[in-house]
Parts: C-alpha cells; structure tokens; sequence
C-alpha cells in the first residue's frame, strides 16, 4: 500500500514538472522579442524599432494586434541622424525597405475596427425612409409625418451608434497615415541632427539582421 502511494506521488510531482516546463516553454515561444535594427548607410545612421501595441495605441491612436504572421503589418519608429557635412532631404525610399502603402494600412485598420459597409447600410436606410416619407406627406401628408416620426424613433437609436463608431475609425485612419504624410514633406535633415519618423513594414519584410 506504501509503494502504491509512493509511486502515485512520484508520479503526479513528475506531471506537475513537465506541465510547468511545458507551460514555461509555451510562454517564452509566445513571447516574440520586439525587432531592432541599426545600421549605417551614405553618411547616415539609421535605427529601426518597432512599436510596443501601448506605444502604438498612445502615437497612432491603433494597437497594430495580432503581430505574429508574417503579413502582420509592424509600426517602426525610424531614427536617422545626419552625419554628414550638409542638411539633405531623406526620402522613405532611401530606407530600402518594402514598405506598406498607405491604402493598405487604412485597409487593415478598418478590417480591425469596423467595415465601411455598416455606414453604407444605416445611411441607405435612412435616405429610403426619408424618401417614402416625402412620397406619403404628398398622398397623406399626416400619414407621411407620422411614419417620419415613428421610423426615426426605430431608426435613429440604431444608426447613431454606428456613425458615431464610423467617425472615430476616420479619425483613426487619419492618424495612422499622418506619419506616411508627415515622412514626405517634413524629411530635412540639418548637420548632425536627427529625424524621427513613422514607418509600417510586413513582418515578412522586416530586415533579417538585428542589434
């Protein structure tokens, strides 16, 4: 009876070890090391970082949640600093990387947040109700004002919601682009200063070396 009970303990203790290495192991793979790169290019030093989902959230007003796949779209932070004798322009293309258009970034934030199509269908459905309205007032016209009142009663409850949402992921999609905007016309860089900018890269397209 003792050996039973002793072997029972060995090995519910051996279960508990390997479920907490397991679990350990698990939570190191999921635990992906935020990218960095530096490197030296024309007289220019440039730094990659990416973005924390906070720091994202905080800047651009969107977290950029999931990032795993490779066609996970990264917000870098790009450091340049000019060592050269004289202040230049630096274009994003100078940076060498594939970067995300501007259109596609909207795309994905608006997958995140929200479809456009909601819009489409509560304003649809606002313009018909309004429609059959003015039809009515002409026929009946206290038929037609009554059915005004009534479908904004129904409609107007479930519609706010939605525009209201809809507005807000516009003025997301403003600020995750700003960056794109800001990167074209504010790139002068003066002698021995340094640039700050936002870029977005898939992480398939992120460069291999990092330090």
């Amino acid at each position: 009876m003792n050996i039973l009970l002793r072997l029972t303990f060995l090995t519910f203790t051996l279960g508990l070890g390997l479920t907490s290495q397991l679990q350990a192991a698990k939570s190191k793979q999921s635990k992906q090391k935020p990218f960095f790169h530096r490197y030296k290019k024309n007289g220019f030093s440039i730094k990659l970082r990416e973005m924390t989902p906070q720091e994202s959230k905080k800047r651009l007003s969107h977290p950029f949640e999931p990032r795993k796949g490779s066609d996970s779209i990264i917000p870098l932070e790009v450091k340049i600093t000019n060592h050269s004798s004289r202040g230049v322009n630096f274009s994003k293309d100078e940076l060498n990387l594939k970067l995300v258009s501007r259109n596609k970034v909207i795309a994905s934030v608006r997958r995140q947040l929200g479809p456009i199509r909601e819009l489409i269908i509560c304003l649809l459905c606002l313009l018909i109700i309004m429609l059959i309205a003015f039809i009515l007032m002409f026929i009946f016209p206290w038929a037609g004002i009554t059915f005004y009142m009534l479908m904004n009663i129904v409609a107007l409850p479930y519609c706010q919601p939605i525009i209201k949402r809809q507005m807000n992921i516009r003025k997301v999609c403003i600020n995750v682009t700003c960056p794109y905007i800001r990167f074209d016309y504010l790139n002068y860089i003066a002698r021995k200063k340094t640039l700050t900018q936002v870029i977005y890269v898939k992480r398939k397209d992120l460069p291999s070396l990092q330090g």
